[in-house]
């Protein structure tokens, strides 16, 4: 009996660790099981591709003849648009007056200005934008203007019109593009020897640039009298603080008529051929730098009461003598007269009468 018991005991021992084997076996497969699912749920799923969208115009800069129209390219994922309206694509001008555009980005300057193209494209809520901007007259190198300061801020390549208003200083640019530089403080400019034709008239104009305060041109060394003339044309009222021209060989400057300059405090003019010279609407100017001016018979001050400096030095024709008149206000012709440290004159040869004005 103590034998079968003995046995009986032994069994539900053998078993009871049979069955806590099992279980363990089936807790740690579930477990396994559960590891291995939450690991798989946890595992990221790749994302999908992004398509890099892109709509843009072929160029930033373009020049166009006023009157002709042109069609401009337009890109969308780097494959060109036959068709933008079909696209969505809109396009409209900065200026209508100047510009004109149409659904098929057909553009037709209408005046010598420029303005700007925008291109604008509503895709999957997005909006993409582009910009054009159309010259009739093209500066060099598709460069623009050699800037030193202030000039495509955000180096996109394109002047906005936030930008041309911030360029305050210009190096070197084409002279038939100086009607664009309308907010331009100051200039300094030299006429290319390879310009000169015979009997060209090269035309500066500055009509329109109110705000210019400093302007210096200089006339190439190769540049001969007999066939280079220069047009020099500035705003009717402006901030013209210092007038410097320079050249050697004397071309000619042409229709110099200086307009109304309250604000001028000196003028240079150095080896030109010019006849006359009025600043009798200058009356702040100080400075007057007159030197080797051929073929000048009149300089009128008369209004110039502010003189401090003025040098004189004309040039003259050979074989006939010329004298130039340079008539002073009174008060002006009185500290020459009496020499007046105030003033100080130099007048390098006989051939310049000093006359008071009546």
């Amino acid at each position: 009996m103590i034998t079968n018991n003995i046995n009986l005991n032994k069994n539900k021992t053998e078993m009871s660790k049979t069955i806590l084997r099992t279980v363990i076996l089936l807790v740690a497969g579930a477990v396994l099981l559960c590891g291995c699912e939450k690991k798989k749920e946890d595992t990221p799923k790749p994302n999908p591709p992004k398509v890099n969208i892109s709509v843009e115009f072929e160029h930033k800069v373009i020049k166009c003849k006023i009157l002709n129209p042109v069609k401009i390219n337009v890109y969308k994922d780097h494959i060109i648009v036959k068709n933008p309206a079909s696209k969505g694509i809109k396009f409209q001008s900065s200026n209508p007056s100047v510009l004109s555009v149409t659904d098929q980005c057909v553009i037709t300057l209408q005046k010598r200005d420029s303005a700007l193209v925008y291109l604008t494209l509503e895709d999957n809520d997005k909006i993409y934008r582009d910009t054009l901007r159309v010259f009739s007259h093209l500066p060099s190198k598709m460069e623009s203007y050699y800037i030193m300061k202030g000039f495509d801020l955000n180096r996109d390549s394109c002047m906005s019109d936030y930008e041309m208003s911030r360029i305050e200083e210009v190096d070197k640019f084409y002279i038939e593009d100086a009607f664009l530089l309308k907010g331009i403080k100051s200039v300094s400019y030299e006429i290319p020897h390879y310009s000169s034709l015979c009997g060209q008239v090269y035309t500066c104009d500055f009509s329109q640039n109110n705000a210019m305060e400093k302007l210096r041109i200089k006339a190439d060394d190769y540049l001969q009298q007999e066939c280079h003339f220069i047009k020099l044309l500035l705003p009717s009222e402006s901030k013209m603080r210092s007038i410097e021209l320079t050249a050697y060989w004397f071309p000619e400057l042409i229709d110099f008529e200086l307009p109304y300059l309250p604000s001028l405090d000196s003028l240079t003019i150095d080896e030109f051929t010019l006849h006359e010279i009025d600043l009798s609407n200058s009356n702040n100017v100080r400075y007057i730098n007159l030197l080797g001016c051929l073929g000048l018979h009149k300089v009128d001050l008369s209004k110039c009461n502010n003189l401090t400096y003025i040098c004189i030095s004309p040039v003259k024709l050979y074989p006939n003598t010329e004298f130039c008149d340079l008539i002073l206000s009174h008060d002006i012709y009185e500290k020459y007269k009496n020499g007046s440290p105030d003033l100080k004159v130099t007048i390098v040869n006989e051939l310049v009468n000093v006359i008071e004005a009546k």
